[in-house]
């Protein structure tokens, strides 16, 4: 697992989040997994203008009404139970957020995730083959490797991980033993109900955008849609960021969008 903080002093950049969605964004693939839910359904997005001199970007939370900001940069960002985030910034280094105030975590990592039972997952730092990373679970005091490589992970909430690798392939880890779910996606989400959606390799539109599946427990059935990152909330509806960094929620079957914009790549 690798390199500080994310605990820079704030750029003035009052409420990026709430400018107008009309408003140019800078756009940057540093951002990964930059929307994210807990199971308590607190939502959270990294906006999209850079903090500090690295490629960290701001997070918010959504308090039902308007965007909230902490101090902070991060590029993936997942939720505790509690609704507290943690992350990962631009130099690997893995921060926990309680009482108001940034804690790290011993290693480094590319990807965090967090089951609704609590268990934090990360991609370490240390290839796997030639482009995946090795899932590492915190156990309290430590990170403790298991099998497997992995470019994209989520968290069951048994604590469990499932996951993609750089072939696209989608895997569910079931009794300490990996189990390959069909087809391909490049993005894996999670509910605390267990709901399970990804993104496909098939593009929407010509933005970039790919179609999201949910796991019905035999197949993937297609929504419309098309997102770049993706967070799914505790009853297991689906809410993302699209190419245009559009903050979108879908309720009832249609599509619900939030003000403010979110990176992502």
């Amino acid at each position: 697992m690798r390199r500080k903080p994310l605990l820079f002093p704030m750029l003035i950049v009052s409420m990026i989040m709430l400018s107008t969605a009309n408003r140019a964004m800078a756009r940057s693939c540093d951002a990964r997994e930059a929307i994210a839910v807990g199971a308590n359904g607190q939502l959270w997005v990294l906006g999209t203008y850079k903090v500090g001199l690295n490629s960290d970007f701001q997070p918010f939370f959504w308090n039902g009404k308007e965007w909230g900001k902490v101090d902070g940069g991060l590029v993936n960002i997942a939720v505790l139970p509690d609704g507290n985030p943690v992350g990962i910034n631009s130099e690997a280094e893995i921060w926990q957020r309680a009482d108001a105030a940034w804690t790290r975590l011993p290693a480094t990592a590319d990807r965090i995730a967090v089951g609704a039972n609590g268990q934090i997952w990360v991609l370490g730092t240390n290839h796997v083959g030639p482009g995946d990373y090795q899932p590492y679970f915190w156990d309290g005091k430590n990170w403790a490797g298991i099998d497997g490589g992995l470019t994209d992970i989520a968290v069951l909430p048994n604590g469990a991980p499932v996951g993609i690798n750089s072939e696209g392939q989608i895997w569910q880890r079931i009794n300490n033993v990996w189990t390959r779910l069909p087809d391909v996606a490049i993005r894996i989400a999670v509910g605390a109900n267990g709901q399970i959606w990804i993104l496909g390799t098939n593009h929407v539109g010509a933005d970039g955008d790919y179609q999201p599946y949910f796991w019905d427990g035999k197949k993937w059935t297609g929504v419309d849609g098309g997102l770049i990152e993706i967070a799914v909330s505790p009853n297991g509806s689906l809410i993302g960021v699209n190419s245009q960094g559009q903050i979108w929620q879908r309720i009832n079957n249609g599509w619900i969008r939030l003000p403010g914009a979110a990176a992502g790549c």
